[in-house]
């Protein structure tokens, strides 16, 4: 399928309402359906914002692409003014302070380095809740919040606007990082009182941190941070909002669910659950040369061998 029979899909469930919070690096999550999307991006720190407003190639990709607003601006837990602590460590800039005391366990590893703050600035605030009365937004499909610590605050702050919010991504921590943040038990709870589910944890290198070792595999360091993917109620098929979820969470690389969504809310319409399934099992397929031989090496390697393995264990013993 091509790029244009993408955006055709997509685009029957357009506008794609997105909201990146924490958006130094671009919105680079949903890319690829960029066209059905109206993407609203916020990055307080001024140096990080300046890169995202004057030329970062997913900003660009997407204003190029689709609708793109960008704030400099913190969204917390309440509107007016925020500090922010602006790290050392690239990435690690957050309104709440690091947590000296655990950093220290970690002192080996560069990444205790986000505890060097070189500068508190006061930058505009708002709450999500206020920011989509601004907008006027009836809805969010997509909410990505990668703020350092204070994500629980800024679902907290959504009010109402949380039951129409379709897929959550959020970045939790298993360690305190930042003084007084919520841990990822209790963002994860939040959320599911509010009808949603976990799709998946989404775990990379960076992720897991040492004490004393540098060379080990990664599996053998803590886990002190992941990415939590939650849909707000898959299985409810009078969803006004179905498609557009279910592109989210193809763009995103769950095709399958994001498949079994569209059959649930259009069971009548064949020719558009087809044509979602193409598209869905399309946005699999990496983009460039070097992601496609990594992702036939993984299916070699480790997906296929998974599933013999419970082909030929667990469905084979259900099935006695």
């Amino acid at each position: 399928m091509t790029n244009h029979s993408i955006h055709g899909v997509a685009m029957q469930a357009a506008p794609i309402i997105a909201v990146d919070i924490g958006a130094r690096n671009g919105p680079a999550d949903i890319r690829r359906i960029a066209p059905a999307c109206a993407t609203y991006c916020f990055e307080p720190n001024a140096a990080e914002f300046e890169k995202l407003d004057g030329g970062a190639a997913d900003a660009q990709a997407a204003l190029a692409a689709g609708e793109l607003r960008r704030f400099p601006a913190a969204v917390c837990g309440h509107s007016g003014v925020a500090r922010l602590n602006i790290s050392r460590r690239a990435g690690a800039t957050s309104t709440l302070k690091p947590n000296a005391a655990l950093l220290g366990q970690f002192a080996a590893d560069n990444w205790s380095e986000l505890v060097d703050i070189v500068d508190t600035v006061e930058v505009p605030a708002v709450t999500l809740a206020e920011f989509a009365e601004r907008q006027k937004l009836s809805h969010i499909d997509f909410l990505k919040l990668d703020t350092q610590g204070n994500e629980l605050d800024i679902l907290r702050s959504g009010g109402d606007i949380l039951d129409r919010i379709g897929v959550v991504k959020t970045e939790v921590e298993f360690v305190e990082m930042y003084e007084g943040q919520a841990m990822y038990d209790e963002v994860a709870g939040f959320l599911r009182h509010r009808s949603f589910e976990l799709v998946d944890i989404e775990i990379s290198p960076s992720c897991r941190r040492f004490h004393r070792f540098d060379r080990l595999r990664p599996s053998a360091y803590r886990l002190v941070w992941a990415d939590l993917i939650m849909v707000r109620a898959p299985y409810d098929a009078d969803d006004p909002r179905a498609l557009a979820k279910a592109t989210v969470l193809a763009a995103l690389g769950y095709a399958d669910l994001a498949s079994h969504i569209v059959r649930i809310a259009h069971p009548s319409d064949p020719v558009l659950c087809d044509a979602f399934d193409a598209m869905a099992l399309d946005l699999l397929r990496p983009a460039h040369r070097m992601g496609r031989l990594r992702d036939v090496l993984e299916r070699s390697l480790g997906i296929l061998m998974s599933r013999y393995h419970w082909r030929r264990g667990h469905q084979l013993k259900s099935l006695r």
